[in-house]
C-alpha cells in the first residue's frame, strides 16, 4: 500500500472546519475512486517532552498500489487538491511519498 502524507506545521493559520467540511469530502469524492483506499489525520496535542509539536495536523492517504498513487500525482486532480489549500492552510505543507511494510 503507498501513502502520501501531508504535515502542517504548528503557529500556521489552518482552518480545520473547511478541511474536515470541504476538501476531505473532495477527497472521498475524487480520490476513492482513483484508488485511493483511505485516509487518516492525526492532530497533535504535544511532543513527548511536553513542548509544541513541530506539526499541528498531518493527512495520510493511503493508495491500493505504488502504480495508483503515481497515476494520480501525475494527473491535473492532484493539482486540484493542490489549489484548494489556499483555503485552509497559509503556509506550505512538507509532502512524503511512503510504503506501508508493517501493519
Amino acid at each position: 500500500m503507498a501513502t502520501i502524507t501531508f504535515c502542517y506545521k504548528t503557529d500556521v493559520p489552518f482552518n480545520e472546519e473547511y478541511y474536515r467540511n470541504k476538501h476531505l469530502t473532495w477527497c472521498n469524492e475524487v480520490l476513492k475512486p482513483l484508488g485511493m483506499q483511505r485516509y487518516q489525520v492525526t492532530k497533535f496535542l504535544q511532543a513527548m517532552d511536553g513542548s509544541k509539536p513541530p506539526y499541528q495536523l498531518t493527512t495520510t492517504l493511503y493508495f491500493e498500489s505504488r502504480a495508483a498513487l503515481q497515476s494520480v500525482l501525475q494527473s491535473e486532480v492532484s493539482q486540484e487538491g493542490l489549489k484548494d489549500l489556499v483555503n485552509f492552510y497559509e503556509g506550505v505543507p512538507e509532502i512524503f511519498l511512503g510504503e506501508v511494510v508493517y501493519q
